[in-house]
């Protein structure tokens, strides 16, 4: 499940508002969560005033260890931020399994890991 935010502005109020969608579709996907949502918050004849702006796609946070350096990067899955750390501290393929990734953001949201022993 991928999480997206959904601009929408409001044509006869110029109004801005969100609506955050979770859908396994890509960005069309997105868009219909969103109108789905819109029409039964504002009713059929208020959803016809309605425009979508923008489609942002939420990206979670990871925090990176390699050698180390710690680094901080935004990246829709683990295995993507492992690899926009190696490329940008130029980490050799063989070598990326020594980069360590940790969840630390989760879809805007602080994550905290916890030792249970």
């Amino acid at each position: 499940m991928q999480t997206y935010i959904v601009h929408y502005k409001n044509i006869d109020t110029n109004e801005c508002g969100k609506v955050e969608v979770r859908t396994e579709d890509m960005r069309m996907g997105a868009i219909f969560q969103a109108s789905k949502v819109l029409e039964s918050d504002f009713g059929e004849e208020g959803f016809k005033l309605i425009e979508i702006v923008d489609v942002e796609h939420v990206q979670n946070g990871y925090v990176c260890f390699y050698k180390g350096k710690r680094f901080e990067v935004y990246a829709e899955t683990p295995y993507d931020a492992q690899c926009k750390v190696a490329i940008e501290n130029k980490v050799k393929d063989k070598n990326r399994y020594q980069i360590t990734v940790m969840l630390a953001e989760l879809n805007g949201k602080q994550v905290t890991h916890i030792a249970d022993f």
